[in-house]
């Protein structure tokens, strides 16, 4: 009796210790559960916060030199956290169409608006001139040619007046024939564009569009339906895009005789098949 007795108070059986591991092991388990549901909950909440507090930006997606104009494989727009955001910053490609840089712009830079022109026209004649054109400046008197009223982005046709030395085809002082060229006058370009009229490279208009970002616009270019004309009977230079060719006999024109210009309409751009009048023929001899 002593020893079976002995014998069962001996220690916990096999299986009641099996048992114990098996809830030890499941109640581990649960607590790694809870600590991986209360993480992932937590990373959860706190991207959704990020993310609720982003902002698009543009920035540069390369190196931009200074009086460049931008295009939109230099710029990228991204998202940032809306207190990284520069107040400056610009916050979408549209902005920055054709816009003309003043200040260098690093790769990965957040593109600022102080560093533009804030109008085209500001960051000169150069990015007006349409490829394969020449900007060439003519002395032409705006009273005379057109009262005043042509401006940047009219076409016109060039008329050059030459004037015979001796009068026409008449005896010389000596009594000796002066010239056979009588006074004449011929179209000798057509349908050219006026880049600028005298210092201005912009026709007015009655507000700027586009928040400050303004574009070029003009004359009988449809471009901005609210400009109006205005006089400038002053004007003694009247700068035009024209080809290489076109440039020689325009500056060649000014240098022996005297330049007019007809102003086209805003639909007409027919060349014309003109010959030259001499004084003879206006005077009907």
């Amino acid at each position: 009796m002593q020893i079976a007795a002995g014998r069962r108070v001996a220690g916990p059986s096999v299986s009641s210790l099996a048992g114990g591991r098996k809830a030890l092991l499941i109640a581990g388990i649960l607590g790694l559960l809870a600590a991986y549901l209360s993480w992932s909950y937590v990373q959860q909440a706190g991207q959704g916060a990020r993310q609720a507090g982003l902002v698009p930006v543009v920035v540069a997606a390369q190196d931009i030199g200074v009086r460049t104009q931008v295009t939109a494989q230099m710029l990228e727009l991204k998202q940032v956290p809306a207190d990284a955001r520069h107040p400056k910053a610009l916050t979408s490609l549209e902005q920055l169409n054709g816009k003309v840089t003043n200040l260098p712009v690093a790769a990965g830079e957040q593109v600022l608006s102080t560093k533009f022109f804030a109008r085209k026209e500001d960051s000169g004649l150069a990015f007006r001139v349409p490829a394969g054109r020449r900007a060439v400046s003519v002395n032409v008197n705006e009273v005379i040619s057109t009262g005043g009223l042509i401006v940047p982005g009219d076409f016109v046709d060039v008329i050059a007046v030459f004037t015979a030395t001796g009068g026409d085809g008449q005896q010389g002082g000596q009594g000796t024939q002066a010239s056979q060229v009588p006074d004449s006058a011929g179209v000798i370009l057509q349908n050219i564009e006026v880049l600028a009229v005298a210092q201005s490279i912009q026709g007015p208009q009655a507000e700027t569009p586009n928040n400050g970002l303004a574009s070029v616009t003009g004359g009988n270019k449809p471009v901005d339906p609210r400009q109006e004309a205005v006089a400038r009977p002053n004007a003694r230079t009247t700068t035009l895009a024209v080809t290489p060719d076109e440039a020689q006999r325009l500056i060649l024109a000014e240098e022996k005789g005297k330049i007019r210009l007809a102003l086209r309409g805003v639909d007409d751009k027919d060349t014309a098949a003109v010959s030259s009048t001499s004084l003879t023929q206006l005077r009907g001899r």
